[in-house]
């Protein structure tokens, strides 16, 4: 501090203070202690006490260059240390006022910048919220207009590429603005992180006046770097509104385009489900009607079981052979019950598709107002594909079974209508038969012979019938060639043989000649 005097009272003298001799050490050193602690008492803010002149020696001052000094010289520079000194506490004065008040204005500075920057942090937050509700919004409505598009599977082929390339652009899109928004983020924080460093360094730097200067200019390249980032910050956001604007314009097209192919899609899956729940209430009248006749030439057969119970003994081996024909009948009838059982099963499961379908359907829709990830998408996109697989393989199933069960009811009535003859025949035959009990006679030709002619039929019909219906007529074979169980079973795999692709033919046992 001493030093500072010294230059400023040098740059205003021109001179240096002269130096006191060694013989006078004592008294100037006492004065100039006195002139320290009075320049030290004027920067305390404690009331400044009287500063009274020192007494002077009346003998003359020998300075070390051998010049003297008059008690009148001395009196002259202690006035104008005094002057020196008044100065000097009002130059520190100034100083220090010009210090608070460049504080002050720094603070006010500090003030107003870290309002302003509060106020575009917020609106910065505020325009980043609204963005990303666009951003959801946008997404919720792509994902709505994927899921509308997964339903219909039957344009699987040409909606497969459209759909991939929009789910694509959507995906770029939505990076695009997920990175912009990332990048807001980013540039958020710093601008907060520089914040906090500038205030930290507003507190650390106040204790240390000589640093003012060095943080003014911290302090505006600073600001000079957050207007520019703000700058940036606000050109972002208008390319994010632009490009958000274009996306909400190419949703509306693609929504609006999707709407109307699924309009369509629906109106032909309806007409398909009608038309296919048409032709399944016409299959069910045709086996109903079925049915009745069943009933109609049961109720024929059992009266002709009737009339034909009252044959003599030669035709009871033709009621054998109806009662084999019966119980083939059984088995047709059983066959035939499970056949119904069949097609009241497929006809369930037809209907419980269906009703997957619409529950599947009603599934979609509902999950097309809630965001879901892509998972859920393919799984229900396999789903649908798998029940209308399952619903095509069991519409073939019922046809199939339908058109089994008509065969086996084709060959039932033929069946019937060729013993209801016989046992005509069979009637007449048998009374002849009788009168040769009683009167013996040649036998009848065989032509004649009832059994002979239903053995003749039955092996007409098995020779020239197919596998699956000659397979049903191999137990009246069997028993009316009396077979044994060993060939009847050879017969039965010869039949399953011809009917399969890759099966090996049986062996035909060795023959037995019996003894003459």
């Amino acid at each position: 501090m001493f030093s500072n005097m010294k230059n400023k009272i040098r740059e205003k003298t021109g001179s240096e203070l002269p130096k006191l001799s060694l013989a006078q050490k004592s008294g100037i050193g006492r004065h100039s202690r006195q002139g320290s602690e009075t320049s030290l008492s004027s920067l305390d803010p404690q009331p400044k006490e009287d500063l009274s002149p020192l007494p002077v020696s009346p003998s003359e001052i020998v300075l070390a260059d051998g010049k003297s000094l008059t008690p009148k010289e001395l009196n002259k520079l202690s006035k104008r240390e005094d002057e020196w000194r008044s100065r000097l506490e009002k130059r520190d004065m100034e100083w220090t006022k010009k210090l608070e008040k460049k504080e002050t204005e720094l603070t006010k500075l500090m003030e107003d910048k870290e309002i302003e920057w509060r106020k575009q942090e917020q609106k910065m937050t505020e325009d980043l919220l609204k963005l990303t509700k666009e951003l959801k919004e946008a997404l919720k409505m792509a994902e709505d207009s994927k899921r509308k598009i997964c339903q219909y599977q039957d344009d699987k082929d040409q909606l497969e590429g459209f759909q991939t390339q929009e789910i694509a652009k959507l995906k770029h899109l939505l990076l695009a603005k997920e990175q912009e928004n990332s990048e807001n983020v980013t540039a958020l924080k710093e601008a907060t992180s520089s914040l906090a460093t500038l205030r930290s360094e507003v507190i650390r730097l106040r204790p240390f006046e000589e640093r003012i200067s060095n943080f003014q200019a911290v302090a505006k390249s600073d600001s000079i770097d957050m207007t520019v980032r703000v700058a940036e910050a606000e050109r972002l956001c208008a390319e994010m509104a632009e490009r958000c604007e274009v996306l909400q314009t190419e949703l509306d097209s693609e929504r609006s385009r999707e709407t109307e192919d699924v309009r369509e899609r629906v109106a032909e899956l309806n007409a398909r489900v009608d038309r296919q729940l048409y032709e399944l209430e016409e299959e069910r009248q045709k086996h109903a009607a079925l049915a009745a006749q069943l009933d109609k030439e049961k109720r024929e057969k059992d009266d002709a079981l009737l009339r034909n119970a009252q044959v003599s003994q030669e035709v009871e081996m033709a009621k054998q052979d109806l009662r084999a024909q019966l119980r083939e009948v059984d088995e047709f009838y059983k066959k035939h019950s499970n056949l119904e059982k069949k097609l009241v099963d497929k006809t369930q499961e037809c209907e419980k598709v269906q009703n997957e379908l619409n529950l599947l359907q009603a599934r979609v829709a509902e999950v097309d107002s809630q965001t879901t990830d892509k998972g859920v998408e393919r799984e229900l996109k396999t789903k649908l594909c798998d029940l209308e697989a399952q619903l095509t393989d069991r519409n073939k199933n019922i046809r199939v079974l339908q058109q089994r069960l008509a065969d086996m009811k084709k060959t039932l009535q033929r069946e019937l209508k060729g013993v209801d003859p016989g046992g005509g025949g069979g009637g007449g035959g048998g009374g002849d038969i009788t009168t040769n009990h009683h009167n013996p006679t040649p036998l009848p030709p065989p032509e004649d012979d009832v059994n002979f002619k239903y053995l003749k039929h039955v092996l007409i019909k098995f020779l020239t019938s197919r596998e699956y219906e000659a397979q049903h007529l191999t137990r009246a074979v069997a028993t009316l060639l009396r077979f044994s169980a060993e060939e009847e079973r050879l017969l039965r795999e010869t039949l399953e043989w011809r009917k399969s692709w890759f099966g090996s033919r049986p062996r035909l046992p060795k023959l037995r000649h019996s003894p003459s």
